[in-house]
C-alpha cells in the first residue's frame, strides 16, 4: 500500500513539473514582455550569415507577425486572420491613428509593377508605411511614396524580389528594421535631407544596391543595415557625428568607401 501511495505521489508530481515546464514554453513563444515587444523579437533579429537563404519562411513570418499585433496581424490573408479595425480603400488596407486624424497602411493586394503609394486613404492623409505592407510582393519594380510620409516601418518591402528602385520623399525621418530586407534587385534609392535613422538589417541582401547618399538630417545607421550588399561601392553620410554600427556594412566589399559629406 505504501508503495502504491508512493507511486502515485511521484506520478502527481512529474504530471505537475511537465504541465509547468509546458507552460513555461508555451509563454516563451506567446507571451508579451512588459513593455509590449513581441515574443518574436529575437527570431527578428536574428543575424543571417547566409543572405542567399531564404531569411523568413512565410508560416513563421506570420506568426511573427500576428504576434506583433496593431498594424501586422492581417499580414497573410490566406490565414483567414483579419484585424477587425483593418480598414479597405481599393487595393490597400490601413488602419485609423488613435487621434483619427491621419492613417497607416497595413496591406497591399494589388500586382502592379509600378506603385504610386496614394496620398489619402479613406479621406485620411498617409502618415505611415505600416510594418510589412508590402512584404514578399513579387511584382513591385518601382515604389513613389508620398509626401506626408514620416516613417517607413519594419519589414514593409520585405523581400520584394523584382523592386529596383525606390524614392523616399522629403519628411520620413526612419526608415525601419530590415525595411528593404531582401530586395535583391533594388539599386537606387533616393533619400531625403530629413531622413534621421536606418534601422537594423535595413538593407540586408540588397546586392544590387552600389551607391547611396544620405542628408545632413541622418544621425544613426543600424547593426546589420547593409549586410551582405555585396555590389555596394559607395556610401556618402553627412559626417562624422553619425552613429554607425560596427556591423552595419559587414559583408559588403572591403572597397567599398565611406565618404563624409563636410571632408569632400
Amino acid at each position: 500500500m505504501k508503495k502504491a501511495l508512493a507511486a502515485f505521489a511521484l506520478s502527481l508530481i512529474l504530471l505537475f513539473a511537465h504541465g509547468k515546464l509546458f507552460s513555461t514554453r508555451a509563454e516563451e513563444y506567446t507571451g508579451f514582455g512588459d513593455d509590449g515587444a513581441s515574443a518574436f523579437s529575437e527570431f527578428d533579429e536574428e543575424e543571417f550569415p547566409n543572405a542567399g537563404e531564404e531569411l523568413f519562411d512565410e508560416e513563421t513570418e506570420f506568426h511573427a507577425a500576428q504576434e506583433q499585433g496593431r498594424r501586422t496581424e492581417n499580414m497573410n490573408a490566406a490565414s483567414g486572420y483579419m484585424n477587425p479595425d483593418l480598414m479597405f480603400d481599393g487595393e490597400y488596407g490601413y488602419f485609423v491613428s488613435e487621434d483619427r486624424t491621419s492613417c497607416v497602411t497595413a496591406l497591399y493586394r494589388g500586382e502592379e509593377t509600378k506603385v504610386e503609394i496614394p496620398s489619402r486613404l479613406g479621406g485620411l492623409p498617409v502618415s505611415e508605411i505600416g510594418d510589412h505592407t508590402f512584404a514578399n510582393n513579387t511584382f513591385i519594380e518601382t515604389v513613389i511614396i508620398p509626401d506626408g510620409v514620416r516613417i517607413i516601418g519594419k519589414q514593409a518591402f520585405f523581400r520584394c524580389s523584382s523592386l529596383q528602385s525606390i524614392h523616399l520623399p522629403e519628411g520620413v525621418t526612419g526608415i525601419g528594421d530590415q525595411c528593404f530586407g531582401g530586395c535583391s534587385r533594388l539599386d537606387e534609392v533616393i533619400v531625403p535631407q530629413s531622413l534621421e535613422t536606418v534601422g537594423s538589417m535595413a538593407f540586408l541582401g540588397c546586392f544590387a544596391l552600389r551607391e547611396i547618399t544620405f542628408g545632413n538630417g541622418l544621425k544613426t545607421i543600424g547593426d546589420n543595415a547593409f549586410h551582405t550588399c555585396s555590389a555596394l561601392g559607395r556610401v556618402i553620410v553627412p559626417s562624422e557625428d553619425v552613429s554607425i554600427e560596427p556591423t552595419a556594412f559587414e559583408e559588403c566589399p572591403e572597397e567599398m568607401e565611406l565618404i563624409y559629406a563636410d571632408r569632400m
